[in-house]
């Protein structure tokens, strides 16, 4: 949820310039666009596209062009995915979410006019975590707001129960254990098992062996305590938070999806 009086502050005191000028060097190209430009697939592409699927390549072209940002849900679940991706917080949430961020943009504001990102690093860092465990659900930060309602975690339950529902196998990934504790939650209250992995697992090694033989269909895992290596070539979705990622993992790509995926979460 981005604040254009924000970033212009920033602009002011000098700390993005260089970001600025990119951006504006963009916005002045889109708004002199007036349709996305039909791509025709590779010559190799064996295969007929469906008009939804041609508009879905164009799209992707485009993003690459303008160097942006996005995300193509495929057909599985269009409707659901569509909806989540363009979900907005619920107003008791919305309305604790505003509070907050009013309050840490004039946190880090200060910070920066007082000593800049060198001397804070540490406190800038903790504002923008504090926010994004917001985006996610407000009992994060204070665990008076249990009962809020997320339309995140109504996203996450909507998911994993189609996916289950399908056969699938599931890597749900977050730099969050107490995200991943409300995960847990939505997991008992549906009665579907579920391994678990975070900092404090002792035998890793056994837990990867029984998602890989069928022990569950959903491995709830901790990004820090993930590390690299982990064998999980069952998977064919990824989760992080609740943006959804189908992968067909194998396992030299798992390294691979969790930086992704951890990059992904800096924008939750």
């Amino acid at each position: 949820m981005f604040q254009v009086g924000f970033w212009e502050e920033l602009k002011k005191l000098g700390i993005i310039s260089k970001q600025a000028r990119q951006w504006e060097e963009t916005v002045t190209k889109l708004n002199n666009i007036k349709e996305i430009t039909p791509q025709v697939p590779a010559k190799t592409f064996l295969g007929n596209l469906r008009s939804y699927q041609q508009d879905g390549l164009s799209w992707l072209y485009f993003l690459r062009n303008y160097s942006l940002g996005g995300i193509l849900v495929d057909d599985m679940g269009l409707g659901k995915t569509v909806q989540t991706m363009f979900l907005e917080m619920m107003p008791e949430h919305k309305k604790i979410y505003d509070l907050h961020l009013a309050r840490e943009r004039q946190r880090v504001l200060g910070l920066m006019a007082e000593g800049g990102l060198t001397k804070n690093r540490f406190d800038i860092l903790k504002s923008l975590t504090i926010m994004r465990q917001l985006c996610l659900h407000p009992q994060l930060v204070d665990a008076k707001h249990k009962n809020v309602p997320s339309a995140k975690i109504e996203a996450l339950t909507e998911h994993i129960g189609l996916l289950v529902a399908q056969n699938h196998k599931v890597l749900i990934f977050s730099q969050f254990t107490s995200f991943l504790a409300l995960a847990k939650e939505v997991l008992d209250k549906a009665k579907l098992a579920y391994l678990y992995l975070d900092g404090g697992t002792k035998d890793r090694g056994k837990l990867v062996k029984d998602f890989q033989n069928g022990g569950a269909q959903v491995f709830l895992i901790s990004l820090k305590a993930g590390g690299f290596g982990l064998n999980l070539t069952e998977a064919d979705f990824c989760m992080n938070n609740v943006s959804l990622l189908s992968v067909f993992a194998t396992s030299r790509y798992i390294p691979f999806l969790k930086f992704a995926l951890g990059l992904a979460d800096l924008c939750t």
